[in-house]
């Protein structure tokens, strides 16, 4: 079976707001439009989206350009944590981190890293050879983290609305070039 070459990790666009059904802005819906004219280099073969409404939104146009079919995969939600908090909140920053506890009522970290970890695995043993994943800040700020070992604060509070990853796996090492300049 032929591997993936390469994975897409695509942040959703600009939305209205964090719960599960937000739309996308007028602004987000124009990015999406200009999102699926700047993939053409790296046409994904297979699309895979969070069901939330704004990462299913934000790919759409990519699918109808490349007539493609978006599955959905709930392994891809955005990681609901302290849902009131601000980007600058000092505790959301250390449990995006890992260096304190997730609140009792949310789902623990390594249970999102280790969802969006399987969802990357199905992707890589896929003989669609460019699969596009279609998520959120949260849950791949920390994916990216997991690769990196950069702390994923560093990482989530440079992402943009939408933002491109691709990744590039050899071997065992995993190459990432951000496409999004925005």
């Amino acid at each position: 079976m032929i591997m993936s070459d390469l994975v897409l990790l695509i942040r959703h666009c600009e939305a209205t707001g964090q719960n599960p059904d937000a739309l996308l802005t007028d602004r987000g819906r124009e990015q999406a439009i200009i999102l699926a004219e700047r993939l053409h280099d790296h046409t994904p073969k297979k699309l895979v989206s969070s069901p939330f409404t704004r990462a299913l939104d934000s790919v759409r146009p990519l699918a109808a350009r490349l007539k493609l079919e978006v599955a959905t995969d709930d392994r891809l939600a955005e990681w609901q944590i302290m849902p009131d908090a601000t980007s600058d909140s000092i505790e959301l920053r250390q449990v995006l981190d890992g260096t304190l506890p997730v609140p009792a009522q949310d789902e623990p970290r390594d249970d999102v890293l280790a969802r969006v970890q399987a969802a990357l695995g199905d992707a890589w043993s896929d003989s669609a050879r460019c699969t596009a994943l279609v998520g959120h800040g949260k849950l791949f700020s920390v994916l990216l983290s997991d690769l990196t070992g950069r702390p994923a604060t560093d990482i989530w509070v440079r992402l943009t609305n939408p933002d491109v990853f691709v990744l590039r796996r050899d071997a065992d090492t995993v190459g990432i070039e951000r496409l999004w300049d925005d």
